[in-house]
């Protein structure tokens, strides 16, 4: 899945290196980081999510200015 992703990075922001590392790291960081308890917040699981053949999760993701300063 991961693959996937970053290839979609890649698809939408191929022409900015910086912006496409920048994304791929936030992803890791989102998917993998051992600290995720400290910014994503789980609200609940979605069913039946119009055209997702799988569950959803519902989710809050905070960061703080230096991960946004990074990002952007």
């Amino acid at each position: 899945q991961m693959y996937v992703n970053f290839k979609t990075i890649d698809s939408l922001f191929g022409n900015c290196p910086i912006c496409s590392t920048n994304l791929k790291r936030f992803w890791c960081d989102f998917t993998c980081s051992p600290y995720q308890k400290h910014f994503v917040e789980f609200h609940n699981l979605i069913e039946h999510y119009p055209n997702i053949d799988q569950p959803v999760a519902n989710i809050t993701m905070t960061i703080g200015n230096d991960v946004a300063c990074v990002l952007f």
